[in-house]
């Protein structure tokens, strides 16, 4: 098992019922949820994968045990980039 992150919250749909109120501390409610669910998918998780597969074949156990790899790091970093830029064209064409 390779432990990638512990969470603490859940964005949610916000509830438009009158007089709401969520019974769930974690949930937090936000109007749209499309910019987060891309960058939780394509950026975060997507990192993430890479991270745990390349530090797997490292025989790491943690995510936090890559943090001063500078090879995989970079790797990491330039793989966000690439993401991001197919996510949001306009941060990459200046």
């Amino acid at each position: 098992m390779f432990l990638v992150e512990e969470f603490n919250k859940i964005l949610v749909t916000k509830c438009h019922i009158p007089d709401f109120k969520l019974g769930i501390e974690v949930f937090i409610e936000k109007e749209d949820l499309l910019p987060f669910e891309e960058a939780k998918l394509y950026g975060h998780n997507a990192i993430h994968t890479l991270l745990a597969y390349l530090g797997a074949q490292k025989g790491c156990k943690k995510m936090a045990e890559l943090k001063n790899d500078k090879e995989i790091m970079q790797i990491a970093r330039d793989a966000f980039v690439k993401i991001r830029c197919r996510i949001d064209k306009e941060v990459c064409s200046s």
